[in-house]
């Protein structure tokens, strides 16, 4: 309880700031001042020369010229392909060698084959099933489509992290799916999502990359539908953007840079053990992780019995070395413990998780009158030191005139 108390307290003197490099509105998937938006098909001028799907599969369909007489590339390629360009890695993988130089923002006439190529090469690893708009087999689907856990372990083939998260395990639980995407873009991290326009038409489902929000309101985010630059001007609530059921995220997509560099590895220690919601310096109330090399986690909490029940779900990123996970908001049980699994995540591809459990309690009228001299002390006394130092150097300046 002292370790609490004393953390708390400094915790709330110092300050603590955010650490998040990303700017609201603006946009993760551009390089040089440039904005990607490929397509699955032709290219921005319409042509063929050479198209996005100039390595699928042919069709032999004679009403299939408008996608070059090729199978289209699949959203999910496409999405796939996009992150990486972001990255612009890697230099090489078991499908082939990328030079990122000759891969632009947007196919052209005359551009070369590099484009294709990485596009082609990531429907491969996602096992893509190619298809054509016309003439389907099986009937129920429009278009190539892969299964998000292909494309989730299609990226591992070019030496990137990724991890599926469900929409079922986070919406419930307040902002917390839209904390977690959004902790994602902080972080630099754009995340690639499925969703179906609706819940019993197979076919109407997309993959899309969320990378950015609004600096207006956070909640409403930038997305590229893949769709050569289609739509991708504005900000959408991600629950009436017309992919909102079944949602699914791949997270934590970033290059690992296997034998490239020797990054530190992520650490973490827990310091704070117990919540105690109504501490008087609002800050004793946070299961808190001292954190090094990570910039964001995520957090489910279950209860603590045999049935495991999960009651909420949190995310952010790390500030200034400390995780402040979850305030014991919405703990409808009132149990004493409770359970937690948390990850911490980077941008190097790395990902650590632990779990263990926790006490959840109130302070009684003793402790927080303790707690509340304790606080007006160290208030007082860090007041007078500064007040001090400011007369230090006011007598300094005066000497000096």
């Amino acid at each position: 309880m002292k370790k609490l108390i004393v953390f708390c307290l400094v915790s709330l003197i110092i300050g603590i700031s955010n650490a998040s490099e990303y700017i609201p509105n603006t946009i993760l998937l551009e390089r040089n001042g440039e904005k990607v938006k490929w397509g699955q098909s032709t290219n921005e001028k319409g042509s063929c020369s050479p198209s996005y799907n100039a390595l699928c599969p042919r069709t032999d369909n004679e009403n299939n010229k408008d996608d070059c007489e090729r199978m289209l590339a699949g959203c999910g390629a496409i999405a796939m392909a996009q992150i990486m360009w972001k990255w612009a890695y890697p230099d090489e993988s078991r499908y082939g060698i990328y030079d990122w130089n000759k891969i632009p923002a947007a196919l052209t006439d005359g551009s070369s084959m590099d484009c294709p190529l990485l596009i082609r090469n990531c429907g491969d690893a996602c096992h893509m099933n190619y298809q054509s708009i016309l003439g389907l087999e099986p009937s129920f689907m429009t278009g190539s489509w892969a299964t998000i856990s292909n494309i989730a372990k299609g990226f591992a083939d070019f030496d990137y992290s990724a991890r599926i998260v469900d929409s079922d395990d986070w919406k419930k639980y307040g902002t917390a799916w839209a904390d977690l995407i959004r902790s994602e873009i902080d972080c630099g991290r754009p995340v690639l999502m499925y969703g179906k326009h609706n819940i019993i038409e197979i076919k109407e489902k997309h993959y899309f990359v969320i990378d950015g929000y609004s600096m207006t309101d956070k909640n409403l985010f930038h997305v590229n539908w893949g769709w050569k630059g289609k739509y991708n001007d504005e900000y959408y609530n991600l629950e009436k953007c017309g992919y909102s059921n079944g949602q699914k995220i791949i997270i934590g997509i970033a290059p690992k840079y296997s034998g490239k560099a020797d990054y530190p590895k992520i650490t973490f220690e827990q310091v704070t053990f117990a919540i105690t919601p109504n501490c008087p310096d609002g800050t004793n109330d946070f299961l808190c992780f001292k954190v090094e090399n990570a910039d964001s986690y995520e957090c489910q909490i279950y209860t603590s019995d045999v049935n495991k029940k999960q009651v909420w779900a949190t995310a952010g990123i790390v500030k200034n070395g400390y995780a402040d996970i979850w305030d014991g908001y919405a703990s409808l049980y009132n149990e004493s413990q409770y359970c937690f699994e948390v990850t911490f995540k980077n941008s190097h591809g790395q990902t650590e998780t632990t779990e263990d459990m926790f006490s959840f309690t109130l302070a009684n009228a003793l402790q927080i009158m303790i707690l509340s001299l304790i606080f007006l002390y160290l208030l007082k006394k860090n007041l007078i030191l500064f007040l001090r130092n400011a007369q230090k150097k006011e007598t300094i300046i005066y000497a000096l005139k």
